[in-house]
């Protein structure tokens, strides 16, 4: 009878063992999972410099407006992301100046990815615009961090 409570003791404490073992491996599971899709969902843009110049084509008495945008992608969680399939699209005091394409970017927690972008406007009058305008830029793409993803869009307005 000794024998027999011994191996049940030496069977219960295996399996509270095994039951701790799991325990871990789920919450850990669920961390890493949550902290993925915070990562993807948290993206967020930023325009770091925009500028506007106005040219004049030789040919035509038409003027073009261009704007040449600096912006920022980072995500605002803790893990490494990566954006694919990015299009940029930029309005300006309501005036949507189409979009622009950027490359497939990827950043460690606290980096982020830099883009390059020109918007040209040619149906746009100087005159009218206002000496400081509202640029809305929104950048939608392919956001990929730990076991997430998702096809997403993050907007920033800047004055």
């Amino acid at each position: 009878m000794n024998k027999g409570t011994g191996r049940l003791s030496i069977l219960r404490g295996f399996r509270a063992i095994i039951v701790i073992i799991l325990a871990v491996v789920f919450i850990a599971a669920t961390t890493y999972s949550l902290m993925s899709d915070s990562s993807v969902h948290g993206l967020t843009t930023k325009i770091l410099f925009a500028n506007r110049y106005c040219t004049t084509s030789p040919s035509t008495p038409s003027k073009t407006i261009t704007f040449y945008v600096l912006a920022s992608v980072w995500s605002t969680s803790s893990l490494h992301t990566s954006v694919s399939n990015v299009v940029f699209s930029l309005s300006v005091d309501g005036l949507d100046l189409g979009t622009s394409s950027g490359k497939y970017s990827s950043w460690d927690p606290g980096q982020y990815a830099r883009f390059n972008m020109t918007f040209t406007d040619s149906q746009a009058s100087p005159t009218a615009l206002p000496l400081t305008s509202t640029l809305r830029l929104a950048v939608t793409a392919f956001s990929s961090a730990g076991v997430a993803t998702a096809y997403l869009t993050a907007t920033r307005r800047a004055v």
